[in-house]
């Protein structure tokens, strides 16, 4: 396969393959950042559907499980017949929110790195990286 490609490169066959540029290590580590932040936000909204898909199961619409005050109103969830949320669902979902919070703190945590790295570095080749997620 490598072979064919280069041949076709050899040939002038344009767009057939590239030459790109090795980043630095300084440049790689300064995307590090920002593709854990996007892993992160990734991350929330995979916890966030999993908690909705099983509350639509039980026939609970419309509660918000990405509010940070929802793990206090968990217990006064009713399914659509009118029950109480079963215990093995009551205690998932806690370890959900839990698990969202955290994730929530360390997208904030990130950010607020980035923003103090925006703020001490003039702009450089390293820190356009940075700046192309500014919120």
């Amino acid at each position: 396969m490598l072979m064919r490609v280069f041949l076709g490169w050899l040939r002038g066959e344009r767009g057939h393959c590239r030459m790109v540029a090795i980043p630095s290590l300084a440049e790689e580590d300064a995307k590090r950042p920002s593709r854990e932040r996007e892993n992160l936000v990734s991350e929330k909204t995979r916890i966030v559907n999993r908690m909705k898909g099983a509350l639509a199961r039980l026939g609970i619409r419309g509660f918000k499980p990405e509010l940070r005050r929802a793990p206090k109103k968990l217990p006064d969830l009713r399914t659509s017949e009118g029950q109480p949320l079963p215990p093995n669902m009551l205690e998932e979902m806690r370890r959900d929110m839990a698990r969202l919070a955290v994730v929530r703190d360390q997208i904030t945590t990130i950010e607020k790195a980035r923003i103090a790295q925006l703020e001490q570095a003039p702009a450089s080749g390293v820190m356009q990286w940075l700046c192309y997620w500014r919120a």
